[in-house]
């Protein structure tokens, strides 16, 4: 492999090691991709030609040797993402164009992920000078689109 390379294959997802062995397609062989050698990588849940939904996610790394970050949701240039292939405690990071803001860190989001979270309604409020309730919104995405709505508003010249 060199620099920009992209590889096409299936991939078995380990968090416990520095590498996801994947195997290539093209060649039919395994190799292990050390994370600190990946840029992005998108999974795909059906497929790469599951075209009826959305059907991957995608991941960043920022820099980091072992673990890979998880894109929640973007508009223009703000993400949010979190690093739950990390092991011990995660984060729900927002990046923007100026910083990198921690949104939210713990085990609880992430064990109930599709809940709706008052600690990231609470942010909403203090972030935004807000005055929005659990009830505002129907589900977590939701709150994502909430705060990215409002935060490429901010970023915007």
């Amino acid at each position: 492999m060199h620099s920009g390379d992209t590889l096409k294959g299936y991939i078995k997802v380990f968090a416990f090691y520095d590498f996801y062995p994947i195997l290539d397609t093209g060649t039919n062989k395994v190799q292990d991709v050390y994370f600190s050698d990946i840029g992005s990588m998108r999974i795909y849940n059906n497929g790469p030609d599951d075209y009826r939904f959305k059907g991957y996610t995608d991941y960043v790394n920022f820099g980091d040797r072992h673990f890979l970050w998880r894109l929640d949701g973007k508009k223009k240039d703000v993400a949010i993402y979190d690093d739950i292939l990390h092991m011990g405690m995660h984060h729900l990071i927002m990046v923007t164009p100026k910083a990198r803001i921690t949104l939210y860190k713990g085990r609880q989001w992430f064990s109930d992920y599709d809940k709706i979270d008052s600690l990231l309604v609470r942010f909403i409020n203090e972030r935004y000078k807000t005055g929005v309730s659990v009830g505002n919104f129907k589900s977590r995405e939701d709150i994502i689109d909430y705060i990215l709505d409002k935060e490429s508003t901010l970023s915007s010249p």
